[in-house]
């Protein structure tokens, strides 16, 4: 908001471009603070390991990358650069959030606040290409969040919770109808596979990236590949080895449950 404050009030680019940097430096220097326990916290919405640290550091370092090119660029194709840092920013808070993320709740939620901002950066440049980029976006991220967000749904049905750690806990047990947590990972693996462009679910990308900005396009080929991915997999692990928290939905679960 301080951003576009700063450009609205006088067209400050390199204002706007100082204080982005600021943002990811404080960013950093906080990643740096928190210790890596693996623990939940925040209700179990989100926990930090080693692997969510690491991720952090590589979006923190594309975000980096992308504001270095970013000013030249904005010169060039006269884009209004406090609007244009604000989304670059609030894309990157959504991939941070993903990478904490210990709740499918707050996947999704992490999701589309990166994948909203990209909508309107692919198309930024405003000529016919970037509006192309934009629509074909759009409209096949639209469908690609209604598949994930129905996915999720399935799997809570299955299992009562949304929660990463206690759907493992769940999934391991073996008490969840197969067919629905079948039915739900297919449906999460063909939203997750839209977003981040994975064969067979890539034919947005080759006119999505012609038509976004140049640091746009390098900046979707690097952060959304990885985001979704880690807390999943640590869930798993974590849930391998521990008991349901106490008062978690899945506590009513058991070896001896009909």
């Amino acid at each position: 908001m301080v951003i576009l404050v700063v450009d609205a009030r006088g067209r400050h680019g390199q204002v706007a471009w100082a204080l982005s940097l600021a943002t990811i430096a404080g960013a950093a220097a906080l990643m740096t603070q928190s210790s890596p326990r693996g623990e939940p916290f925040a209700a179990g919405m989100l926990a930090i390991d080693d692997f969510t640290q690491f991720m952090r550091g590589l979006v923190l370092a594309a975000l980096a990358a992308v504001f270095l090119m970013a000013p030249d660029y904005a010169r060039r194709f006269g884009l209004h650069a406090g609007e244009f840092y604000s989304l670059i920013l609030f894309s990157g808070l959504g991939a941070l959030l993903m990478a904490a993320a210990d709740d499918f709740l707050v996947v999704f939620l992490g999701l589309e606040v990166h994948s909203i901002a990209l909508y309107v950066l692919a198309g930024y440049r405003r000529d016919r290409p970037a509006e192309e980029s934009c629509l074909k976006y759009l409209l096949l991220g639209a469908f690609a969040s209604a598949f994930l967000l129905y996915g999720i749904a399935l799997l809570y049905g299955a299992t009562g919770t949304t929660n990463l750690h206690d759907m493992a806990v769940v999934l391991q047990l073996g008490t969840a109808s197969g067919a629905l947590v079948f039915a739900g990972m297919a449906l999460i693996v063909v939203g997750l596979g839209f977003k981040i462009a994975a064969v067979p679910f890539h034919m947005w990308t080759p006119d999505v990236y012609e038509g976004a900005p140049t640091i746009i396009t390098a900046f979707m080929a690097v952060v959304p590949r990885p985001a979704p991915s880690p807390r999943s997999s640590a869930s798993s692990r974590w849930g391998s080895s521990r008991s349901p928290p106490s008062g978690s939905p899945c506590g009513r679960y058991s070896p001896s449950s009909p």
